[in-house]
């Protein structure tokens, strides 16, 4: 048998729609007991009640409030005071409430007014009045000002386009010059904040001074509420980047904005806290073999991951105990006098020395995780292995309360 549905458990009542008309009925009016009104025992009832319904034998609800003609307006606001407060912006709340004071009140809004209530059309304050004086307007101008706004934008002018044009500019030069994807996976993450913030799909030449302004003032925000002022800093530069770049490539006029020093996200300072003896002392101690031996090489060499990861058996002075190589940070940066990468030879300590020789490979890169690299980047994301494995360690001394 089909599931007979409609009931509202917080009013403990049935509620069906038939031919635009609602019915509905309580599990107390059909007759049962406190402590069967639920949904599995008044069904068999409920089922009865319906019959004569269709029936034509009770009539719908009399007494049902009528629907909002603008209900999804009002819902659509509402989803956005909740996301204004979860931001923090509590003067936008105050006027979203005020919006749908508004709103409830009005009768079916047309697409003017609706401008007018999302701020599409003009500054002008939305107050009863102002509601009145747009429903006046003529059909045809509104008819002309709606095409005027959803006309269809050619998908080679939007933000989205741009941004992907800028993108692959970025990918494609990480490539020819040999460099990492890190740079280009933080513009990717960085450029994406500003699409979602301005919108995507909007026109390129939407995008003016008063763009500049308004980003500038949402990262201030965004700082105020306790972001990393590092992290924002870095968000709003990558923003001034992509601006720049795509002035001359779209055809847009120039935003002054972007020149001014005032426009500036100080970034946080903080002293760097080097490990003591014993820190380091302890970590060699409970670190597994291998962890042991990159972190013997990154403190021997002043190594990053990234440069452990790289390390190639050739570089590797195996009898005595010298490695020679260019940082992977560095690599590209060249010897003025002979036109070479600038590498640096370094003596080995004899346990570093050894670990190599005890984990390392004697062909291609030194160190591998099971076959391949310990470091790995891709369009999307980098896969750091010596990262995790030091992350575990932290978390196991961690829980045995040692510091570290």
């Amino acid at each position: 048998m089909k599931r007979f549905t409609g009931w509202n458990k917080k009013e403990k009542r049935w509620r069906k729609m038939f031919k635009g008309q609602r019915y509905s009925i309580t599990a107390s009016e059909l007759g049962l007991p406190p402590g069967k009104q639920t949904e599995k025992d008044s069904t068999p009832a409920a089922r009865q009640w319906w019959q004569k319904v269709l029936a034509g034998a009770i009539a719908p609800d009399s007494t049902a409030a009528p629907s909002n003609p603008n209900a999804s307006v009002i819902a659509d606001l509402k989803q956005r005071i909740t996301t204004a407060k979860q931001l923090g912006f509590h003067d936008d709340v105050e006027g979203l409430q005020a919006k749908i004071d508004l709103v409830k009140k009005a009768p079916k809004l047309n697409q003017a007014q609706l401008d007018l209530i999302y701020g599409r059309l003009s500054k002008i304050e939305v107050t009863p009045t102002s509601i009145k004086a747009v429903e006046r307007s003529s059909e045809d101008d509104i008819h002309k000002d709606r095409q005027r706004r959803i006309k269809t934008v050619e998908k080679n002018r939007t933000v989205k386009h741009y941004l992907q044009t800028f993108l692959d500019f970025h990918k494609q030069q990480a490539k020819i010059k040999g460099k990492s994807l890190g740079r280009y996976l933080n513009l990717k993450t960085q450029a994406t904040y500003f699409a979602e913030w301005f919108g995507e799909d909007r026109p390129i030449d939407e995008m003016t001074d008063e763009t500049v302004t308004d980003y500038f003032a949402y990262c201030q925000k965004l700082v105020a509420k306790g972001a990393n002022p590092n992290t924002i800093k870095n968000q709003w530069q990558v923003f001034k980047q992509f601006a720049c770049e795509t002035v001359p490539a779209a055809k847009i006029p120039y935003m002054p904005s972007l020149a001014l020093r005032k426009y500036k996200i100080p970034r946080r300072r903080t002293e760097p806290k080097p490990f003591t003896i014993e820190e380091v002392r302890l970590l060699l101690q409970e670190a597994p073999e291998a962890l042991k031996t990159y972190i013997l090489l990154m403190l021997n060499c002043a190594y990053y991951q990234g440069d452990v990861a790289d390390l190639l058996a050739e570089q590797v002075d195996w009898t005595n105990g010298r490695i020679c190589r260019a940082r992977s940070k560095t690599a590209n940066k060249m010897n003025d006098e002979e036109n070479q990468p600038i590498k640096i030879n370094y003596k080995l300590w004899p346990e570093t020395l050894e670990a190599i020789q005890k984990h390392g490979n004697r062909q291609g890169r030194v160190f591998l995780y099971n076959g391949k690299p310990l470091q790995v980047e891709t369009e999307a994301s980098r896969q750091d292995k010596i990262s995790k494995m030091y992350g575990k360690l932290i978390e196991k001394l961690k829980r045995h309360r040692h510091r570290c």
